[in-house]
Parts: C-alpha cells; structure tokens; sequence
C-alpha cells in the first residue's frame, strides 16, 4: 500500500480514530495536537480497513468487545520510509472503536530538556531531582490528548535509573524508559485491583513512583500515604482545569484535606500549542498593543512570526511542503508548575486553595502558563493566534488546516 493510498499519513497525522457502526464510520485525524474530522466512510469500506488492519497487527479478527493492541509496520513509497503504526481496537454496544497511533514512540521520545519548561520551571523542580528532597507528590495533570503521558515518562528522564529504583503502574504502558521498572495493570486479575498493586509497589520502597492517573479515587489515598519521608510520586491526573483543577481533583481522590496536602510538593500542568513551521512562518512587528502584552519595550526592534502556509517557489506561491499548508509543524508543552512549600500546604489543609495558589505565585515566584505561552511567543516558536487557541479556547474559532482536507 502506497501512501497515496492514505491521505491521513500524507498530511503528518499521528493518530486516526474510527468510531464504526453497522451505518458506517465517522473518521478523526490528529495532526500536530489538534483534532480533525474526515470524510465519513460506508459500513462495507470500513469493515474492510478494519479487518485489514486488525489482521496485519495480528489481531483477532472475529473479537468485537474485547481491547486489542498490535503493530505493524507500513511502507510509504513516496517519502521513502516506514510507518510504524500501533492499533487499538475496543467494542461496546455502540460499536466498534480502532485507533491507530503513528510512528507513537516517536512522538512519546522526548528529553528533559526538550520538554517546553522554561529555565525558571526548571529551577523549581530542581529540589525534587536526585537528592535530600527527593520526596512527596507531585501531582502532574493534563487534558485528554494533551501530553500527559509523555511528560510524565519524560519526567522520569530527570533522574539516574540506575542510580535509584524507578518504579510505574501505569494501565497501559506506551513509553518504555531505560532502566525503568514499569508494569502494566492488568484489568483481569479481581483479586489484584489497581490502588492494591500501587500500595505493593509502594511497599518494596522503591526511590522514585510514576503513577498514570487517578482514575479510582483509593489510588490517592495510596499515594498520599508516602509523606515527605517516603519516595518521590508523580501522580498523572487527567484535567482541563490546570492547577486549581488538579489539586481539587487530588483533594477529591484523598477525601481528606490534611492528608491530601501533607504530601504535596508540587504541581505541574502542561498543555500542548503548534509550533511554527520553520519554512513558512511570516515575520512581523509587533503593535504597541502586541508589544506590551509582551514586555517587550521598544517594538519597533522586535520582530515576531505568524502562520502562513505559503512559500514563494521562483515566481509561484505554493503550499509549504513541510507542513502542508497547515502553518505549523511539530508540537511543544507549556507549563505552569506550582512549587508547594510548607505555608502553601498549611493554607490547603485548610481548603483555601486560592491562598495557595496566591502565595506560590507572589512568594515563591510561580510563573503562569500565558506568561510561558507568550515567552515562547517572543522567541518565534509559537504565534499569538495559537497561544489565544490552547489558553482562551472559548474565545477562538477552531483551527483549519489543508492538511485536514
């Protein structure tokens, strides 16, 4: 199969989703974070991709409900390479669900350094590195789709694995990190539920605990229990509600406020924004306006760069041919991280998160995530558009792109 065959490859996605039903299916594609919808496809045609694909992964053709995981590879004639593509199928009374991750391990493969963290940021993680202060929970949140998984494995890339004992429990293990101790919980097992093999891994004491989410409540409550003695969690939360959402959640999960804030150490909420494509961004100076949300003094100086798509070939303006239109290429985390000191988990504990939240910014220097948004701005990575698109989603129309057609 040549990669004509599959517009969705062509134009950089890194996952398409069916949702399939007996009248057809609907089809999703992602490309640089931001999802797009495709053509509809007949029942006939997509049963048939279905069964293709699910047998080139290996897996069982006749099996509609249970989840499936495979890989297989794909060959792509004009751009000389190999796709690597991992599938999901799962079922439910609805339906039929396949996912199909491309080339993830890619995606997932990121460094520390490369994580989007501003130096600041960087500096207040530093006390959890490796050492005195390695302990307590950091409580790592991000909305679904949003790169919660590759920051926490990332996160873990902070520390020597075979210096200290790593540790995961994680539901599905999409990222294998280097002399990490990762294991998969298995759904299956009645007698061994998630928050229970969290507490048995917990207990063999290890120095470092990454946990995927919070899915069951009693998983933070394990977690909780490990103090500022004990080794140093990352708890992966699934929210769209940045700091504030994530340490209600976390409060939720615990069920008890002094318990819940006793542990903390820290709070790291990353979104993901587009990067510019390199070929085609469009310079620009900044208005007066523009300039001041900035900082910027003088911008008569500085020059900015937007979307645009188009490159000038001889005579002719054509769509870029890296990022196929779409203005971006590639994709970056922005952060706010919230350190956690002994007056903050004072004014938790007794439920005035605002407090919190107002002292780790004026007293501890917290910087907000549209202040690292705009950061990113001024060094060209980033435009404003897309800073406006991830931060105010509310306030701005959703994205088009060539590449989604």
């Amino acid at each position: 199969m040549c990669s004509s065959d599959l517009p969705a490859i062509t134009a950089r996605s890194t996952r398409i989703e069916l949702a399939i039903t007996e009248k057809g299916a609907n089809v999703a594609q992602v490309v640089d974070g931001v999802r797009y919808k495709r053509e509809s496809l007949a029942a006939e045609t997509a049963a048939s991709i279905t069964d293709y694909l699910k047998k080139a992964a290996g897996l069982d053709i006749d099996e509609r409900r249970k989840k499936q995981r495979g890989r297989c590879g794909l060959k792509l004639r004009e751009e000389s390479r190999r796709a690597i593509m991992d599938i999901t199928s799962s079922g439910s009374s609805q339906g039929l669900r396949l996912r199909i991750d491309i080339d993830r391990d890619a995606q997932l493969a990121r460094e520390f350094e490369d994580l989007g963290l501003e130096p600041e940021q960087v500096k207040m993680l530093e006390k959890t590195a490796d050492g005195a202060d390695r302990h307590g929970v950091i409580l790592v949140s991000a909305a679904p789709g949003q790169g919660l998984t590759s920051t926490l494995t990332t996160l873990l890339k902070r520390h020597d694995a075979y210096t200290c004992n790593i540790k995961t429990l994680e539901r599905d293990v999409q990222r294998m990190v280097e002399g990490v101790d990762h294991a998969e919980w298995d759904p299956s097992d009645p007698d061994n539920d998630f928050p229970t093999q969290l507490r048995s891994i917990i207990r063999r004491g290890p120095d470092i605990v990454m946990i995927s989410d919070l899915q069951d409540p009693a998983t933070g409550v394990q977690a909780s229990k490990v103090g500022l003695d004990g080794p140093l969690v990352y708890q992966g939360i699934q929210t769209k509600d940045g700091v504030p959402g994530t340490i209600t959640e976390w409060f939720r999960a615990v069920g008890d406020l002094k318990e819940a804030s006793k542990s903390l150490a820290g709070v790291v909420t990353v979104k993901t924004m587009r990067k510019l494509c390199p070929e085609c961004k469009a310079p620009f100076t900044p208005t007066a306006e523009q300039a001041k949300r900035l900082g910027i003094k003088d911008p008569s100086k500085v020059q900015l760069y937007r979307q645009s798509g188009r490159v000038q070939v001889k005579n002719k303006i054509e769509e870029c041919p890296t990022c196929r239109g779409t203005g971006y290429f590639g994709t970056l985390g922005v952060f706010e991280c919230m350190p956690i000191d002994r007056e903050a988990r004072k004014l938790l504990a007794g439920g005035d998160l605002k407090a919190a939240y107002t002292h780790s910014r004026r007293t501890l220097g917290m910087m907000l995530m549209q202040e690292a948004g705009l950061r990113k701005v001024s060094r060209g990575e980033t435009s404003l558009e897309e800073v406006a698109r991830v931060l105010n989603p509310e306030k701005t129309s959703r994205p088009t792109a060539a590449a989604s057609s």
